[in-house]
């Protein structure tokens, strides 16, 4: 029974002595698995710090690219309705060209056709080599400003018809070869004789109804403002006909209103209504006005048009621009994505890295306790296990003498 005993504690002795062995063994390994899980803990944190990093310079980066796409949109934006504004200039622009040709034409036509004037008249500008004395007509070399027309065409009535002759020997050849050849009505102003006749004029009273006499508003050359003196004499222009004729500081004065209603001083009164093109006076200045206008509009027109050619030149541009900028958004965000993407798996294998040392480290203690517990058991066993030693030696020793 005692024999059996001992066979026992000895086979546990045996056993618990290789499980110690074993667990040491464990642990060894436990404690390379654990150094190794953090060394890839230290790799996997080095490598979250540095895409993190990379994160931050790519995030500033798409930052100011998605910032300078905006800006480069508003110019886009600009420049296009600039482009649209100029389409649209262009197109008021080529309106009031076509507007300004039929007047030309318009003009032209009744220059050319000396259209309102008498036949003699007409026939003598016709023919005007037949007629080398003849300087022009009282229309053409008389100016006014637009609003003062209808009211000097009143004033002069039929006078504006006339011819002006260099001097009266050239008015009566002029008028005899009109006559041989039947031409019509004609009036001739010799002009040497009108500048020299000395005209009294009447000093213009102070009276706020009246604007102006009528010769002080004629735009002529300085050589014709006698003629001009003569033949309007003390034609004065007022605001109010009515209140003029009223007014007896005004009596004994030719008036006329800006509207053409006229009142002379022989108790006449009339008036005059013509169309916006059919006034004699100015035609020629108005055509020479047209033309100019015409040049300025043309010329605006072509500064129009290469305006419009650089701004489609520099939309070209913006607009590659543009989609460079475009493609280089999308390419930084894709790597911000995959940085992303790399983020998050680097994460979730950092979490699994330290997952796996919590676990290896519940081992290691689990297996320190076995072997904490293994060594106490032994410590138990020995001294029976001593003892079973010794007698055994005892008994080896004897059967040794014995022998």
């Amino acid at each position: 029974m005692q024999q059996r005993t001992m066979a026992n504690d000895r086979s546990i002795y045996d056993r618990t002595s290789n499980l110690i062995d074993e667990k040491k063994n464990s642990r060894d390994l436990i404690n390379t698995k654990i150094l190794e899980q953090k060394n890839e803990s230290k790799e996997s944190s080095s490598a979250i710090k540095t895409l993190e990093k990379n994160q931050i310079v790519l995030d500033k980066k798409l930052t100011i690219e998605k910032k300078k796409y905006e800006q480069a949109e508003l110019e886009l934006l600009k420049l296009s309705e600039r482009q649209q504004h100029l389409i649209n200039y262009h197109s008021s622009l080529s309106v009031k060209k076509d507007a300004l040709k039929d007047q030309a034409d318009f003009y032209k036509e009744l220059i050319e056709s000396n259209e309102g004037f008498p036949e003699g008249t007409q026939y003598v500008l016709e023919n005007s080599k037949s007629f080398p004395g003849v300087l022009g007509t009282i229309a053409d070399v008389f100016q006014v400003e637009e609003k003062y027309r209808d009211a000097l065409e009143t004033g002069l009535g039929d006078l504006s018809h006339c011819i002006i002759s260099k001097d009266k020997k050239t008015a009566l050849q002029t008028l005899d070869k009109a006559v041989a050849k039947n031409a019509g009505d004609l009036t001739i102003i010799p002009l040497k004789e009108a500048v020299n006749y000395k005209t009294q004029l009447k000093k213009v009273p102070k009276n706020q109804n009246i604007i102006a006499r009528a010769s002080d508003i004629i735009k002529t050359d300085k050589k014709l403002n006698a003629l001009a003196e003569y033949i309007l004499g003390d034609l004065s222009i007022v605001k109010d006909l009515n209140k003029a004729t009223s007014d007896m500081g005004l009596n004994g004065w030719t008036l006329v209103d800006l509207n053409g209603s006229y009142a002379g001083s022989d108790l006449i009164i009339k008036s005059r209504q013509v169309s916006e093109h059919g006034n004699l006076i100015g035609r020629k200045k108005r055509l020479e006005i047209i033309a100019e206008e015409l040049e300025k509009i043309q010329k605006e027109e072509q500064k129009t048009v290469n305006d419009q050619t650089q701004i489609e030149q520099e939309l070209k541009i913006f607009k590659s621009s543009i989609d460079k900028d475009y493609s280089s958004i999308q390419k930084t965000q894709g790597e911000l994505n995959q940085l992303d993407s790399d983020l998050m798996r680097n994460h979730l294998s950092q979490s699994q890295i330290l997952e796996n040392i919590s676990m290896l480290k519940q081992d290691l203690i689990e297996t320190e306790r076995i072997i904490e517990n293994s060594k106490a058991s032994l410590q138990k066993l020995k001294p029976a296990i001593e003892k079973q030693g010794e007698k055994t030696t005892h008994k080896r020793q004897w059967r040794a003498s014995k022998g």
